[in-house]
């Protein structure tokens, strides 16, 4: 397939790689790198620029294909979010949401459809690091993540939480409780720190990210009828406990974490070619309803 990547940050240079493993040919628009798109006409388009120019790059670039992928978030918010879902109606659309191709992700997901736990109460989803060590070689008060106005802020970087968790548990959300605001004494204008608490008929979620924690922490855990999950998605391990606290389940997964974006993008492709039917949580309706979430605290 011939595939445009508009943006070439770190997301957009892995997606290029993936992309060329996987035998596609590749055009870039970069203006750092001084790379410009060669065709007038893509089979898929891939948007990884800043988040607050994804509407611009959905409006300039939305007659060049039938096919988006939109790394998360969708938008800065969720009005910008609604424009392009009205721009991209009639294409086919996903919104990068890698970590539902994790196996982690994946091997809960089943834990839960067994009902191995029974029914879940309760879920504590968690994540926390500290934004200056996310890419040491940059200063992070001039990337996005930094600048409420350029789309950042922690609850949109790490909106992948807000979307797993619906893909856990997607029964209809009828209360959203937040909380967001900055309060560690990073150099950014963006929060730093968001808390979520979620309410369904028979279930409550809460979700609790921050920008300023070390050591970093990314755990999952649920707990049910008929016991406890602990997962870690930074050590990449499952723990299940029964109701007299025995561990009944403990594994380690082994797997190189960069399988998860080319599953993405063999994944869309299927989608495109017909081989595979939409996924409903990578689709734009939820990321819309994902970023609905997210001012639900401002």
């Amino acid at each position: 397939m011939n595939i445009a990547i508009i943006g070439y940050g770190s997301i957009g240079k892995r997606h290029e790689g993936n992309c060329l493993s996987l035998d596609h040919n590749v055009d870039v628009l970069s203006r750092h790198e001084k790379r410009r798109l060669q065709r007038d006409n893509y089979d898929l388009i891939i948007i990884c620029s800043k988040t607050s120019e994804h509407l611009k790059d959905v409006k300039r670039f939305k007659n060049l294909s039938d096919n988006f992928l939109i790394e998360k978030p969708l938008a800065a918010n969720y009005h910008d979010g609604m424009a392009i879902k009205k721009l991209l109606d009639e294409k086919k659309v996903r919104v990068g949401y890698c970590l539902i191709f994790n196996p982690l992700i994946a091997k809960v997901k089943q834990i839960i459809n067994k009902k191995t736990l029974g029914d879940v109460y309760f879920a504590q989803i968690y994540a926390g690091s500290y934004l200056p060590d996310w890419r040491k070689w940059e200063d992070y008060r001039k990337r996005y993540s930094a600048r409420k106005d350029e789309g950042g802020g922690v609850a949109l970087d790490l909106i992948h939480e807000i979307n797993y968790a619906q893909y856990f548990f997607p029964d209809k959300i009828s209360e959203v409780y937040a909380y967001q605001s900055k309060v560690s004494d990073l150099e950014i204008s963006s929060y730093d720190l968001s808390h979520f608490a979620i309410e369904q008929q028979d279930r409550y979620l809460t979700i609790t990210l921050n920008y300023f924690q070390l050591p970093a922490e990314r755990h999952i855990k649920l707990f049910g009828k008929r016991g406890a999950l602990f997962a870690d998605l930074i050590n990449k391990t499952i723990e299940i406990f029964d109701q007299k606290g025995k561990n009944t389940y403990n594994r380690a997964l082994d797997f190189d974490s960069n399988q998860m974006y080319v599953d993405e993008i063999r994944s869309m492709i299927k989608y495109l070619t017909g081989k595979e039917n939409q996924r409903d949580i990578l689709g734009i309706d939820q990321a819309t309803r994902d970023l609905k979430i997210v001012e639900s605290a401002i």
